[in-house]
């Protein structure tokens, strides 16, 4: 299971949570690289399903849901 978001929405959810060791998109951007690096990208790739979180947590909550209806 893999959980994926575009960068804007992910940036843009950072920003939200008001940290201030979070930074900046190039701060984003370097840590994306070296979570490539270490292979998140690969085990992305590989994951038997894939859940899109760019919607609210309502959506993310019920995609959830018909994931695990699906695997029982």
């Amino acid at each position: 299971m893999a959980v994926t978001a575009e960068v804007d929405v992910r940036f843009h959810r950072i920003q939200m949570r008001g940290r201030a060791e979070d930074g900046d998109r190039d701060s984003l951007k370097i840590r994306d690289e070296r979570e490539i690096g270490w292979g998140l990208d690969k085990l992305i790739e590989q994951a038997d399903s894939v859940i899109d979180n760019d919607g609210n947590l309502a959506d993310f909550v019920a995609k959830c849901q018909n994931w695990l209806k699906q695997i029982q």
